[in-house]
């Protein structure tokens, strides 16, 4: 018998400028009372935050909290990685510059036990075309 307590993998492919918006559902009795917490780094173990997710949590026990990066920690994310090379649907190559990173979104008694995290998982923003002032 094999027990496997690693949170759900839910890996991310996100827009540039785009805001991105999750919803996170969890049982009350994980989540009630609980201070909420999510991050992105550029590896699992890198010691620089790359971004904080702004957190919506749950309107009533038991409901969905929302985590939201804004579009412009989207494109900021994209604007700061390296140039990669991407082969296109018609076969002809570009240049562009893609965000590859991790995030994690984790529950706990204020940064003491108990202390859970919910959903990990990949997260690639691909760079946009329209750009807003």
């Amino acid at each position: 018998m094999a027990i496997d307590t690693r949170p759900k993998v839910e890996n991310i492919t996100h827009y540039g400028g785009d805001t991105l918006t999750i919803k996170v559902t969890a049982p009350a009795e994980l989540t009630d009372g609980m201070a909420w917490n999510a991050q992105v780094r550029s590896a699992r173990t890198s010691e620089v935050i790359d971004a904080v997710f702004t957190i919506t949590p749950p309107a009533f026990s038991g409901g969905p909290a929302y985590l939201i990066l804004p579009g412009a920690v989207c494109a900021s994310l994209v604007a700061g990685t390296p140039v990669a090379t991407v082969r296109s649907p018609d076969g002809t190559t570009r240049m562009v510059s893609i965000y590859k990173g991790e995030y994690d979104c984790q529950v706990s008694a204020s940064g003491t036990d108990p202390i859970r995290t919910l959903v990990q998982g990949s997260l690639t923003i691909d760079p946009d075309v329209t750009r807003l002032p």
